[in-house]
């Protein structure tokens, strides 16, 4: 019956509870060869190398952590902030300001790009940082005004200092 657990599998799961540790321990070892290799998408994992070893040296600070974040660093090629838009001569006016550096957009001679993703405008020297930086769990770049999504984030990997 569909939803109903397997009786045979029950009685071998029950069965298990009571057997000794070593029986136990061949046990688990059987049907975890038995158990089909999972892939995970490319890219995945250096982040998941990079969180495991990060909690690992956060809360097992005698086995070599200090009980700080590991640190992390970008793996491969840098992202080309052009790629992802087109040049603009117009700027914004002078008053408004990037959302990326806070400052005003007031130098009409710096390079701008208007986004592909959303059309807004940004100076290439502030999108550059945003597009390559690096956060655990950042799977996505997005524009900082509108939140359009504009490319995947670049892989990372842990640093752990011997």
């Amino acid at each position: 019956m569909h939803g109903m657990p397997d009786c045979t599998l029950l009685s071998v799961i029950q069965d298990t509870l009571t057997l000794d540790e070593p029986t136990k321990s061949r046990l688990i070892a059987a049907i975890h060869d038995q158990l089909p290799e999972v892939e995970r998408p490319i890219g995945t994992a250096d982040q998941v190398t990079a969180e495991l070893a990060a909690r690992v040296a956060f809360f097992f600070p005698k086995n070599g952590g200090n009980g700080r974040d590991v640190p992390i660093e970008a793996v491969g090629p840098a992202i080309d902030p052009r790629t992802l838009g087109h040049s603009v001569t117009e700027q914004p006016p002078s008053d408004e300001r990037c959302p990326v550096c806070r400052c005003n957009f007031a130098d009409p001679g710096d390079p701008s790009l208007a986004l592909n993703a959303c059309g807004h405008v940004f100076p290439v020297d502030c999108l550059d940082p945003w597009v390559n930086r690096v956060d655990v769990g950042l799977s996505t770049i997005n524009c900082p005004y509108c939140r359009a999504q504009l490319c995947e984030a670049r892989d990372y990997k842990g640093v752990v200092e011997e």
